[in-house]
C-alpha cells in the first residue's frame, strides 16, 4: 500500500512523496479548491484514510494517492479547454479564498496567544474567530456580509 510521506504545494503544482520513494506531481489547477487557497492554507495538510490520502481542513479538499496515480482531477477542474468562468464566478472564488485566509490567520493568532499564555488575548481572538465564522457562513461568497 502506497502511503503519503510528504506534500509540497505551490501555486502551480502539488508534489507528493510516497512511502516507496517515488514522487508524483500534478497541476494545482486540477484541484480548484486547492488552487483557490493561499500559501498558508495549502501548507496546512494532513494525512487521511490511513495515510493513503491528503486532507486540507481549511480548504475542504481531499486527494487520494490512488487518484493522483490515475490522473484524476478534482470536481469542477478544468480539462483540456480553457476555463470559461464568468467575472462573477471569479469574484466568488476570490472572496471565498479571502474569507478562508482570514479564518486561517485568526486560528494562527489564537494558537500564538495560547502558546504565550495570554488568556485575555486568546479569548478576544476566539470571539473574533467565532464572529467571522458566523458572518461568512451566513453570507453568499459573491456578496459582502450583512
Amino acid at each position: 500500500m502506497l502511503l503519503v510521506e510528504h506534500v509540497d504545494v505551490t501555486a502551480e503544482r502539488i508534489s507528493v512523496e510516497l512511502s516507496d520513494g517515488r514522487s508524483i506531481s500534478a497541476p494545482v489547477a486540477w484541484f480548484p479548491r486547492l488552487a483557490a487557497g493561499n500559501d498558508l492554507e495549502r501548507r496546512k495538510w494532513q494525512k487521511s484514510a490511513g495515510g493513503t490520502g491528503i486532507h486540507w481542513p481549511t480548504l475542504d479538499e481531499d486527494i487520494s494517492v490512488e487518484g493522483l496515480l490515475r490522473g484524476a482531477r478534482g470536481a469542477n477542474a478544468p480539462h483540456d479547454s480553457p476555463s470559461e468562468a464568468s467575472p462573477a464566478d471569479s469574484l466568488e472564488v476570490h472572496l471565498s479564498a479571502e474569507r478562508r485566509a482570514i479564518i486561517a490567520e485568526l486560528e494562527e493568532a489564537l494558537t500564538r496567544a495560547d502558546l504565550l499564555g495570554d488568556h485575555l488575548l486568546a479569548a478576544k481572538i476566539d470571539a473574533a474567530l467565532c464572529l467571522a465564522r458566523e458572518q461568512f457562513a451566513g453570507s453568499n461568497p459573491g456578496r459582502s456580509p450583512a
